[in-house]
């Protein structure tokens, strides 16, 4: 159908119509919410629990009664006295895990 339409219209028309899925997607995200995982290790457990309370009334459930925690590793890597050398090296070993020979083929595809 592309097509048929190319040479009545132009390459413009296409290109515009083709835009349009990105601009819905922007005008979307205004309503989108803060991951409550990036919450919880940035250390905002209480925000993370009001969204999925929130979550929670739009899917008439109830949230289980445990206790959010984030990871160590999360932790560590956002501890506030870090010094900038050891971040360094923990970005560099989280890329030389990328490249890792378990991970090797979906980071190549990726």
């Amino acid at each position: 159908m592309l097509q048929m339409i190319m040479p009545r219209l132009g390459w413009r028309w296409p290109l515009a119509l083709s835009s349009i899925p990105s601009f819905v997607e922007l005008l979307l995200f205004v309503f989108t919410v803060v991951s409550p995982r990036y919450l919880c290790a940035m250390g905002r457990a209480s925000d993370a629990c009001d969204i999925l309370k929130k979550i929670a009334v739009v899917n008439k459930a109830q949230l289980p009664p445990r206790k959010l925690v984030s990871s160590q590793l999360t932790k560590e890597l956002h501890s506030p006295g870090k010094n900038k050398i050891s971040s360094v090296k923990s970005s560099f070993s989280s890329l030389l895990v990328l490249s890792s020979p378990a991970l090797r083929r979906n980071t190549l595809l990726i």
